[in-house]
């Protein structure tokens, strides 16, 4: 996995992309890809929240937490979980990652200027979303709740 992995322009999408990029970024890369009037941007891909979570492994061993896991012992079960949710909302993002980020959404600024100049009251929405996908901690197919740059 590389950096230039982590994001993707809506321009190269398509719906084949979306265990990457979710069904909304496949959507917008499909209505780019038709020439229907989208403003210009880019998803964040699952390669960055794979790097952002083997980032946290490393230092928190995760994976070796839930493999000692019992399935029966709930009350450790629901702690540990806890404590993982805690750690994953509290990390900062790798620079690797957030360096990537900040570029891409840098020259979406500039990209961004320029279709405005063109086409007066350009409307904009931010919404993120990650997709389902299976995570590699875990292996098992979730929808991640959070995101943060």
């Amino acid at each position: 996995m590389t950096s230039d992995s982590f994001i993707l322009p809506f321009g190269t999408i398509s719906l084949d992309d979306r265990p990457r990029v979710g069904g909304k970024g496949g959507s917008l890369g499909e209505l780019t890809s038709a020439l229907i009037p989208v403003p210009p941007g880019f998803v964040v891909t699952t390669d960055a929240f794979s790097a952002f979570l083997d980032a946290l492994d490393k230092e928190h061993g995760i994976r070796n937490r839930i493999a000692k896991l019992d399935p029966e012992d709930v009350a450790t079960l629901n702690q540990t979980t806890s404590d993982i949710r805690t750690l994953v909302q509290q990390a900062p993002t790798p620079k690797e990652i957030a360096s990537v980020i900040a570029e891409a959404y840098s020259k979406l600024g500039i990209t961004f200027l320029w279709r405005c100049a063109r086409v007066p009251q350009v409307k904009t929405a931010k919404r993120p979303a990650l997709p389902a996908c299976k995570t590699p901690i875990s292996g098992k197919k979730v929808k991640h709740s959070l995101w943060r740059p």
